[in-house]
Parts: C-alpha cells; sequence; structure tokens
C-alpha cells in the first residue's frame, strides 16, 4: 500500500468525527463503519435555535413582544412574561425583527441559522414616550442632564437610522450624524414621507397570499353531463397585525370571464383575548353579465348589479364566565324592492359549572336574492367574485328579500384539555321565515350560469340539535350537527308561477326533517397537505325539475391544497389547490334551515389554479 493512504484515511475519519461531535451525534471512529456520512447529513438538516431576552432601555424585561425570523422561512414569537423567548428554525439566513405595541423597535439584524446551534440574542426596544421626550429635548439648548455623554445619547448614537432620527435629531448627538438641512423644504418633506413609508413596510409584519384560479361549472341536471367555463379569477388578500391588539385585511377579487365581475373587502379584527374582541368591515362587489343570453334575463339583470355591507360583531367579556354577543350587519342591493336591509344579533354565555356554559342567542337575518354571489365567507375561506347572474322567476317582477328570526337555548360542555378540547352542545330552537326563497336552475336555455329567485311561503320551524366540535381526531378538527325538527307551511297568495314550474317547492301542511352537517378540516404535515370538507344531508330536498326525483339528498364542499416544493419568494410558500362543490350556500353563513333545501339542481362548480402564501 502507498504510504500515503493510511494519513488521507485518518484525516478523513478525524473530519467525519468531528462533525458528528458538532451534531450532538455519538458516532463511532471505526474505520470500518462506512456509514458515518449518512449520520452527519442527517444533522445538517437539523434545526438551529434563537432564543434571548427582550428588554426596555431600563433593562426591564418586555413580556409579548412580537419576535419575526424571516428568510428560509417563515416563524414567529411571543415573548414570555420574562421576556424570553425561543425561535427554532431550519439553517439558512434570516433577518430577525421585533415589534410591540407602544415601543419604537430599531432592532433588525440578519443571522446565519445553522444546525444544531444555539444563538443567544439579546433585544431592546425603546418606549415611545421617552422619544418623545428626546425630541422635545433635541430644540433647546444642552444641559447637564442632556449632554453628548450620556447613557441614553450613548445608545441613540450606535442605534442604526430610524425615521424618528432623521426627522428631528436629538440633543447630544454629533453634529456629523444630523441631517444637513433641518427646514421644510419640499425635498425634505418628500424625503421624510417616504423614510417614513420605507419604514412602515419594512416594520410591519404582512402577510396574505395572491392566487390565479380557473373555475367553471358541471350541470348533472339534464341527460347528459354539461360542462362550462367561467373564466379565470385573480384574488389577493393582504393583512398585518396592529400591536398586539388586532389585525387588519383587505381581501379583493376579479373575474375577467363571462360575466365579468369583483369584489372587495376592507376588515379589522381585534384580538379574542381583549375585553372587546369586536370586528368591523366594508365589503362591495359589482356584476356584469356580458354575454349571458339577454332573452332569459330582466332588463336590470342585463344592466348588472350591485351590492355593498358594512357590519360589526363584538363579544365583550364582561367578567370571567360571562360573554355577550352582539353585532349588526347593514346591506344595500340595488335590484331589490326594499334595497337596505338590517341584521341584527344578539347572544350570551355564561358559565353555570366547571366547564359547563349555558348558552342563548337571538338574531334577525335579512337574505337578498343572489345574496351569495356577493357576500364574503364567514370564514377566512376563498372568496370568489359573482359568476352567475340571476332574475325573478316573473318577468319584470321584483325582488324581495327573505326575513328569518331565529331564537335558540343550550347548554355547551368542554371535554379535554386546553386547546385539544372537544364541546358538546345541546341547542333548543325556534325559526320564523317570511318569503322563503327558492332558488331555480336549469330552467330553458339559461344552464347553469343562470338562476331564477322566487318565494315559497312562510315557514316556521321547532328542533333541536345536538353538535360535536373541536379536534375530531390526530389530524382532524370541525363541527358536526344534528338536528331534528317539525316545520309547518303558511303558503302566500301568488305562488302560482313557481307552483306551476316547480311544484316540489312549494310546500303546504307539516314536514318532520332530519339534518346533519358537518364542517372539518385536516393538516398532514408529513405530505403538507390539507383538505377541508362542508356535507350537509337532509330529508327534505327538493326533487329536480327534470328528473321530478329527490336524486340527491346531500350536498358537498371539498378543498385540497397541497404544498409545492418551491419557494417563488423568500419566506413564500406555493400551493396548488383544487375544489368542488354542488353546495349553493356555505354553511357557515347564518339563514333559514330550508335556503337549501329549496335550492333545486344546483350544477357543481370546480375551481383550480397556483396560491403564492406570504
Amino acid at each position: 500500500m502507498p504510504p500515503h493512504i493510511p494519513t488521507i484515511l485518518a484525516i478523513l475519519i478525524i473530519s467525519v468525527g468531528g462533525t458528528d461531535a458538532l451534531a450532538g451525534q455519538a458516532v463511532s471512529r471505526d474505520v470500518d463503519r462506512p456509514r458515518m456520512v449518512p449520520v452527519a447529513i442527517r444533522a445538517s438538516a437539523s434545526h438551529g435555535r434563537i432564543q434571548g431576552t427582550v428588554r426596555d432601555q431600563k433593562g426591564e424585561t418586555v413580556s409579548d413582544a412580537s419576535v419575526v425570523a424571516m428568510g428560509t422561512t417563515f416563524a414567529s414569537v411571543r415573548s414570555d412574561g420574562t421576556g424570553r423567548f425561543v425561535l427554532a428554525l431550519p439553517p439558512g439566513e434570516y433577518v430577525l425583527r421585533a415589534t410591540r405595541d407602544g415601543y419604537v423597535s430599531t432592532f433588525r439584524e440578519p443571522v446565519r441559522v445553522q444546525s444544531s446551534v444555539r444563538l443567544e440574542r439579546n433585544i431592546t426596544l425603546l418606549r415611545e414616550d421617552t422619544l418623545e421626550a428626546i425630541q422635545a429635548l433635541g430644540t433647546a439648548a444642552p444641559t447637564s442632564e442632556t449632554h453628548a455623554h450620556s447613557a441614553l445619547a450613548w445608545r441613540l448614537r450606535h442605534l442604526r437610522r430610524s425615521v424618528l432620527r432623521d426627522m428631528a435629531p436629538a440633543a447630544g448627538v454629533p453634529a456629523e450624524e444630523k441631517s444637513v438641512s433641518t427646514g421644510l423644504e419640499p425635498r425634505n418633506v418628500l424625503g421624510a414621507s417616504a423614510r417614513a413609508a420605507s419604514a412602515y413596510f419594512l416594520q410591519t409584519d404582512f402577510s396574505g397570499q395572491l392566487n390565479w384560479l380557473t373555475t367553471g361549472s358541471l350541470d348533472l341536471s339534464r341527460t347528459g353531463p354539461v360542462a362550462s367555463m367561467s373564466g379565470s379569477v385573480a384574488y389577493l388578500a393582504v393583512g398585518a397585525p396592529v400591536g398586539v391588539h388586532g389585525n387588519w385585511s383587505v381581501r379583493g377579487a376579479l373575474t375577467a370571464g363571462e360575466p365579468s365581475s369583483w369584489v372587495m373587502l376592507g376588515q379589522y379584527e381585534a384580538t379574542r383575548r381583549q375585553t372587546h374582541a369586536f370586528t368591523v368591515g366594508v365589503s362591495y362587489g359589482a356584476l356584469r353579465p356580458g354575454g349571458t343570453d339577454p332573452s332569459t334575463l330582466s332588463v336590470a339583470s342585463r344592466e348588472g348589479r350591485t351590492a355593498g355591507s358594512v357590519y360589526g360583531r363584538d363579544r365583550w367579556r364582561i367578567r370571567p364566565g360571562i360573554e355577550v354577543d352582539y353585532g349588526l350587519r347593514a346591506d344595500v342591493y340595488d335590484y331589490l324592492a326594499t334595497s337596505h336591509l338590517f341584521s341584527p344579533s344578539l347572544g350570551a354565555r355564561v358559565t353555570v359549572l366547571d366547564r359547563t356554559r349555558l348558552r342563548v342567542e337571538g338574531a334577525q337575518h335579512m337574505i337578498a336574492p343572489g345574496a351569495d354571489e356577493f357576500r364574503p365567507p364567514a370564514s377566512d375561506g376563498l372568496w370568489m367574485p359573482p359568476g352567475r347572474t340571476f332574475s325573478a322567476l316573473g318577468r319584470n317582477a321584483p325582488m324581495r328579500a327573505e326575513q328569518v328570526r331565529r331564537v335558540a337555548v343550550g347548554v355547551e360542555r368542554d371535554f379535554g384539555p386546553g386547546d385539544t378540547a372537544t364541546t358538546l352542545k345541546v341547542l333548543r330552537f325556534r325559526e320564523e321565515t317570511r318569503g322563503q326563497l327558492i332558488t331555480l336552475f336549469g330552467l330553458g336555455d339559461a344552464g347553469a350560469s343562470h338562476y331564477f329567485s322566487s318565494a315559497a311561503g312562510d315557514v316556521h320551524v321547532d328542533g333541536w340539535t345536538l353538535g360535536v366540535s373541536g379536534r375530531l381526531g390526530p389530524h382532524v378538527q370541525g363541527t358536526v350537527d344534528y338536528s331534528l325538527a317539525d316545520a309547518a307551511w303558511n303558503r302566500q297568495a301568488g305562488v302560482w308561477r313557481t307552483r306551476r314550474i316547480a311544484p316540489s317547492a312549494v310546500r303546504a301542511g307539516e314536514e318532520r326533517l332530519h339534518d346533519l352537517s358537518a364542517l372539518v378540516s385536516a393538516e398532514f404535515s408529513r405530505t403538507s397537505t390539507r383538505v377541508s370538507l362542508a356535507y350537509r344531508f337532509n330529508s327534505g330536498y327538493s326533487p329536480d325539475l327534470e328528473t321530478r326525483q329527490a336524486s340527491a339528498r346531500s350536498r358537498f364542499d371539498v378543498e385540497v391544497r397541497q404544498a409545492l416544493p418551491y419557494q417563488p419568494i423568500r419566506g413564500g410558500r406555493l400551493e396548488a389547490l383544487v375544489g368542488f362543490r354542488n353546495l349553493f350556500r356555505d354553511l357557515h353563513e347564518p339563514g333559514s334551515m330550508f335556503d337549501e333545501l329549496l335550492t333545486i339542481a344546483p350544477p357543481t362548480r370546480f375551481v383550480g389554479g397556483l396560491q403564492v402564501r406570504f
């Protein structure tokens, strides 16, 4: 054997052994075990840690501060009661930032995270009132308390340049670090505004998503399936926290297909730990029919439709164990006989025993024909712009809203620990509906892109609900409700046209309903897959117009999101989205028990595309 071969082998063994020691792995240094290399590879893929303490300029710990790491991935954590924080991150380059309401953060540091290595970072935040005092002193002559050798002046000199320092230099800062001009020249005003804007965007933890989607429908109500493409949809959502108080968000979507439409929503939501966990928002949408067959539509429908909403709701924690919910929604629909609609709600939950609550609620919901095309979803799901046109069943007939009044009382009980608790509920409810709406698809040559609306009369519903919500399995959480209800109909005059076209939709007398509704979601971290399902079974679905049979007593809405192994932007996430639904109304939305039951022959809609989360 050449004399240099043993020397090379020894160097390789020492190198592999050293790598394993750094990774905390007990690996044998025996030359005859070549499997040491895979161990080193596994160690390089392990996570590293960034930990430390958040303090103010006086050295006191700051709790509930948001510490964010942006880079190879995105992670955030809040400091605990002692100001400590810990972030576990995969290896890579990151930018570490910290913010908290009532403080000004100048901390922004690039860090490199290595596998199985801990980094210690102590962060200092400055109180806003301290900086205001320093600014005020900056306009006065320096005194012995504000000379350039004070500890606070030393801190300011060694901080990175911020908006406040650029606009008003503090006393004690050397002349070479001050702005050249302190006047209000246009260039200074524009420069300060630009710096303020850039600082805002750099120091704000934005999040959101951007979607490029394609939608269509599949009509199964006729002799053979008929597929149609509605067009392409662009969807954008952006939001950011407002200190520790809440979050604002803006969502919008538009489509350039037939019909063309757009929707927009602005919302602010306070954090749930606030005494008043309120939400306020405003939305607006427009629908332009475009190429839909004019012979099937009314004049108003051909001209398009617009709708707007303003809403607010609040969960007020009066004291531990007592919560009150109240809210109001105001809607404006330009195509209704009475365009302004108001929907108030009031409820309360009182803890009567350990983990047992008494629940009481009452609400009035005004629901317009076609409202499902404009109203944003009650959840944070995808909001699609209007994709179908609609009109009254009778030519030039006025369109009126449905009025639903509902009261319920019940008991809730939590089982299981903390965040993994499961809630069991029993509710007794009564529901009065005036002008119950009927939605008809598949009439004439309208196809799946247009539907007609009419009224079936008034109905009174009295029933019970048994439900379970929370974590339903190791990867599944959601809500499952079973309801048993008795309905009594009071037929209105003037429904002869609806009875002639869809006799099964115009009910009379009394009937009993069995209803099963489920809203569940599952997440599989190993494959980065998320699945959500909405399902409703009911014994009272109206039959299709063509077959005259209740061919389906269930409706569904399923959506699958699959993360892709590509990062379009630093800290972003690329996902493929596919969804199918024949549910006409969102199960999250409040309304009448018969709204979905009297939707006849809805087509199956599908959506697919790409989503970028950031």
